[in-house]
């Protein structure tokens, strides 16, 4: 069993990395051609998905 609630574990998280959640998403042009950028931020408990990143 784990020894922390998740609750506790993502307020950690957050304070820690100034993040809401491990995907990270960024949108903008390069060369005039627009791009998104997505990734997992491993130190954000460990890569975990929200709920909504899930679906």
């Amino acid at each position: 069993k784990d020894s922390k609630k998740y609750k506790d574990r993502h307020s950690a998280a957050v304070k820690a990395t100034g993040e809401t959640d491990a995907l990270i998403v960024m949108q903008g042009k390069v060369l005039g051609k627009d791009l998104v950028a997505a990734a997992f931020d491993f130190s954000f408990m460990g890569g975990s998905m929200g709920s909504v990143v899930g679906e």
